[in-house]
């Protein structure tokens, strides 16, 4: 009945549809691009989250989706150098915590090996390190004595040590004492010990102690033995010095006074056996002045025999009142021995058994 207005009525409609639907997609795609910068930021949060720093966002624009988005480039980059920074002074660290590792076990080598004892001490008087030789010298157990107080640790036959390290933290200076011990533990061997004793600063901190053993007892020893070696010397000298008046007054009693007694065999064996037994003497006190030592043995073919018929007859000239009874064994072969040392060997013997 009305048909333009019906013709106007379905223009109407359709271009409200259309009015409507392109305000729908219009909506769509102005949502999509705010949230689409909203989204990324999302995934990038989340691959920082995982570890990954290398992730980047655009920042096309001016408004505030686009200063969120540099600031968080400006964040992730500043993370990434953080991170290599870090890396770097790890990988720097790590280097120099194995030099440090291999300086410790090349120091504690060194100490374990050391002939020294060697202890350190803190400042609160704590034994902090102690080798094994240290802790042989005084005779203690170096795993049970680290971390315990000098006080509780040098007690009894130590105490002198104590008190000698208690002397120099007292006196506080910062040169290095020296001091001569002589302990005697509960158990082991007197010691002769040089104690070097250096305490450790820090500007003006006081650190503590380094504690030094050395066991001289052996160099004292030789001391005494080269002593001892230089007044043997001199006695050997002196011993000597009336040999040769007694050999040559030996021989003048031979030569004056054998024709007269008829050639006395005992006599004559008196005699020649003071001269052998100078000459004996003689050469013994040569070598022991020389080398302050008893004469090396002097080993050549001889008859033992003969030997203990020498002692025999000495010994029936001056102990008249023994009987003595030698009964030679004629099987005894010559072999090769030291005449004069053997015969020094049965002569003291004899004289014991005497």
């Amino acid at each position: 009945k009305y048909p333009v207005k019906t013709i106007y009525l379905a223009i109407l409609i359709l271009i409200t549809l259309l009015v409507t639907f392109a305000a729908i997609w219009v909506g769509f795609y102005l949502a999509r691009q705010m949230t689409k910068p909203l989204e990324d930021l999302a995934l990038a949060v989340s691959e920082v989250g995982s570890g990954n720093l290398d992730v980047a966002i655009n920042t096309e624009g001016d408004d505030e989706i686009a200063t969120v988005s540099a600031a968080f480039n400006k964040m992730t980059t500043d993370l990434r150098e953080n991170r290599d920074r870090l890396q770097s002074t790890y990988g720097t660290l790590q280097t120099t915590n194995d030099e440090l590792s291999e300086k410790r076990r090349y120091l504690e080598a060194i100490l374990a090996n050391v002939s020294a004892g060697v202890c350190s001490i803190s400042a609160d008087s704590v034994v902090t390190t102690m080798n094994k030789s240290a802790a042989n010298l005084l005779n203690l157990r170096s795993e049970l004595a680290i971390g315990q107080t000098l006080s509780a640790l040098l007690t009894g036959p130590l105490e002198e040590l104590h008190q000698t390290i208690a002397q120099v933290r007292e006196a506080g200076g910062k040169e290095t004492i020296f001091k001569y011990l002589n302990l005697t533990p509960a158990e082991g061997r007197p010691l002769s010990l040089l104690v070097t004793i250096t305490p450790l600063f820090d500007g003006r901190t006081y650190l503590g102690l380094v504690l030094v053993l050395d066991d001289i007892s052996h160099l004292i020893k030789a001391q005494r033995e080269v002593a001892w070696r230089e007044v043997a010397r001199r006695i050997a000298h002196e011993i000597k010095n009336p040999l040769t008046p007694i050999k040559l007054s030996a021989q003048r009693l031979q030569k004056r006074y054998l024709d007269k007694l008829d050639n006395d065999e005992v006599f004559k064996e008196c005699t020649d056996t003071i001269i052998r037994e100078v000459d004996g003497i003689k050469d013994m006190v040569n070598e022991f002045s020389q080398f302050a030592r008893f004469p090396m043995a002097n080993p050549v073919p001889n008859e033992l025999n003969e030997v203990i018929a020498e002692v025999v007859s000495l010994h029936r000239q001056a102990d008249r009142g023994i009987h003595f009874e030698f009964l030679p064994d004629a099987a005894m072969p010559t072999f090769s021995f030291d005449r004069d040392q053997i015969k020094r060997v049965l002569m003291n013997l004899v004289d014991n058994a005497v």
